[in-house]
């Protein structure tokens, strides 16, 4: 007899937002790494433009001593420009997001990844423990 599999904890947190997201937004989506969620809807693969909650290094982050974690809205095309646009989009519509999100979210461009894309995202940071 196999013994129950434990869940890590960002495919516990995917299981979680399963259960939260209301239907109506659509299928919800979420690919669980041992340092991160994607989250999208609809399409089977993840698309360009998600939600991700990665565990990223401190560096930038003034509340972090070590690790933070971003949660936020992601743009990852290959041309900066593609996702400036829609950053630009959706700076452009604060108003209406702003409230929900919380004067904490900022709107950065992300350092380059080594495939060369480019992540823009609104999110919040949190440290990861005491200074």
């Amino acid at each position: 007899m196999l013994g129950a599999m434990e869940l890590s904890l960002f495919e516990e947190v995917a299981e979680a937002i399963r259960g939260l997201v209301p239907p109506d937004l659509g299928e919800v989506r979420c690919q669980a790494r041992r340092y991160g969620i994607k989250v999208w809807f609809g399409a089977a693969r993840a698309p360009r433009e998600h939600y991700e909650a990665p565990v990223i290094s401190s560096a930038g982050v003034d509340e972090a001593s070590v690790l933070a974690l971003e949660v936020g809205f992601h743009a990852e095309h290959p041309q900066a420009e593609d996702n400036d646009r829609i950053m630009a989009r959706l700076l452009a519509s604060e108003k209406r997001w702003r409230n929900v999100v919380g004067k904490e979210a900022v709107a950065r461009r992300a350092v380059p990844r080594p495939s060369g894309s480019v992540a823009t995202g609104v999110g919040d940071m949190a440290g990861s423990g005491p200074r």
